[in-house]
């Protein structure tokens, strides 16, 4: 089910940006192998749905808490930009935070994109 609602969420992006996503996309290979929940590449967005919220989860434990911030910052490092969001904003569980979240994150990957080609046909050369 949350598989399908994860395909919902990105394609409505998608739909809204024209923008491609992948599902694991591994933004660190080779050195590492961080994976984003969603990511649209074009635009350097991710997004991270962080589980367990209310249960003490594995995005709430010190340890986890720690490999969330490496990640983080190499996102940060590599140029990423990320969102974070609970299930509850990906189900529609809270519809004003989905619609608001599906904003947001379709104003972000546009914007980078429409940046992205600015600088492609100012002939400087884009960091892939």
């Amino acid at each position: 089910m949350r598989e399908l609602l994860k395909q919902n969420f990105a394609a409505t992006v998608s739909k809204l940006t024209g923008a491609d996503y992948e599902f694991e996309y591994k933004f660190a290979a080779p050195e590492r192998q961080w994976r984003s929940d969603i990511a649209f590449p074009a635009a350097k967005v991710a997004v991270e749905i962080d589980g367990g919220i209310w249960t003490y989860g594995r995005h709430n434990r010190a340890a986890s808490m720690l490999d969330d911030m490496e990640k983080g910052n190499g996102y940060a490092a590599r140029g990423w930009l990320v969102f974070h969001t609970p299930w509850e904003w990906i189900d529609g569980g809270r519809r004003d935070r989905s619609r608001q979240l599906i904003g947001d994150i379709s104003g972000v990957v546009k914007l980078r994109i429409k940046n992205a080609v600015e600088l492609w046909n100012d002939g400087r050369v884009l960091d892939e």
